[in-house]
Parts: structure tokens; C-alpha cells; sequence
């Protein structure tokens, strides 16, 4: 089949390059949402809800909607300790203590681990929460899911560029202590933190919004946890 063609070369392509695999996740569970919201707004308006004002949530839905939310605040967590670091890494750089910086960024790379696992784990559970979201009823608490979904994949998309960016930054600090003490090498490394701490606030954004979203859709849908 095509599809599975498609697959097995993402696949081989997963396998070769590392640094893109979030990306590439990001990209099929994006594609995913669209064709989600496709389908729910192609239906016809019969079926767009069942019972007219009838409230339903499958179960399915709403586990996947705490995991979801358990591995956002995970992330948020974790990219405010990350923040801290970088300013000390800034620092580090500026005093030209070059091996407290590395140092600083290597356990930065150890963290990013864990915000990669809980990027995943997002990633997974927003297409477990489409996968339900046709069931889902009023009308306009699938309106507000999808809108939850599509915000939880944008802050996958600004994970996918914060963690590169900390590789990047790896490889800066690493040229500082092969010897490169040049202007220019500063200049990339200031640019580099900085714009780690735009996705960062994009990311604490997004997050603020992914949980008012779903803290619309637990109204219209009569939860309260």
C-alpha cells in the first residue's frame, strides 16, 4: 500500500537522523489534527451531534485528556528549571568560563531527555484524544477539544525547537573550548540563548492556553476535575 510505503521510508529516515525525529512526529500528528477537523466539520449536520444538546465524553478521551495535561504541567516544570540554567550558562560564557559552561549544557542535554519523553508522551496522548473527538458532545465542546489539540501541537512544535536549540548550543560552547574566543562565536551564543528563552515563553503560552482550553471543555461537558 502507499500508506505503508510512506511509513517504512519514514521509518529509514527516523533511523538516520536523530535531530529531526520530534519534527517529523510533529508533522504527522499536525496532519493528524487536520484531517480530524476535516472529517468533524465535513459531517452533516445531523450527525454533528447526537440528541441535540446531549452531553457525552468517551472515557477514552478523557484519560487521554489527564495524561495530556499531567505531561504539559511536566513540561512546563521542566523548561522553567531550564531557564534558570541558561542564564548561568550566559554567564558562564561572558566570564569566559568556558568548562562550568559545557558542564552546564551537558546537564541541560540530560534534561532535555526528560522533556523529550514528556513531549512524546503529549504528542501521544493528543492523538489519542482525536481519535475520540467525533464522540464527543455538545457541538461546541468538540469545537473546544479540537482547539485544545491544536494548541497541544503547536507546544510540541516549539519543544522540537527548543531541544535543537540546546544541541546548537552544545556546539557552540564546545568550539569555545577548541579555542574559537572570537566576537562572532559570542554573538552566536547570546542569539542561540536567546532565542531558546522566546520558545520558552511561547511554550509557557501555549501551555496557559492549552489549559484554559480544556478548562472550557471540562465546563461544557460537566467536569469539574
Amino acid at each position: 500500500m502507499l500508506l505503508q510505503g510512506i511509513m517504512n521510508r519514514l521509518k529509514e529516515f527516523i533511523s538516520t537522523y536523530r535531530k529531526e525525529l520530534y519534527a517529523i512526529l510533529l508533522v504527522i500528528l499536525v496532519t493528524a489534527v487536520t484531517v480530524g477537523a476535516l472529517s468533524y466539520f465535513s459531517r452533516p449536520a445531523n450527525t454533528a451531534s447526537n440528541n441535540g444538546s446531549a452531553v457525552y465524553t468517551p472515557p477514552e478521551f478523557m484519560k487521554a485528556r489527564s495524561r495530556a495535561g499531567d505531561a504539559a504541567e511536566e513540561i512546563v516544570s521542566l523548561i522553567k528549571t531550564s531557564r534558570k540554567d541558561l542564564g548561568l550558562i550566559s554567564e558562564a560564557d561572558r566570564v569566559g568560563d568556558y568548562s562550568t559552561g559545557l558542564k552546564l549544557v551537558v546537564k541541560e542535554i540530560k534534561r532535555n531527555s526528560n522533556i523529550r519523553n514528556a513531549a512524546t508522551a503529549l504528542s501521544e496522548e493528543l492523538g489519542n484524544m482525536l481519535k475520540n473527538i467525533n464522540d464527543v458532545r455538545p457541538e461546541q465542546a468538540t469545537r473546544v477539544g479540537l482547539q485544545a489539540i491544536t494548541t497541544g501541537s503547536e507546544l510540541v512544535q516549539r519543544l522540537v525547537n527548543y531541544n535543537n536549540y540546546t544541541y546548537d548550543l552544545l556546539e557552540l560552547i564546545k568550539s569555545r573550548l577548541s579555542g574559537d574566543r572570537s566576537q562572532a562565536k559570542s554573538d552566536k551564543i547570546k542569539k542561540t540563548i536567546e532565542n531558546m528563552n522566546t520558545e520558552a515563553d511561547t511554550i509557557n503560552s501555549l501551555s496557559d492556553e492549552y489549559r484554559g482550553l480544556i478548562s472550557k471543555f471540562d465546563n461544557l461537558v460537566g467536569q469539574n476535575n
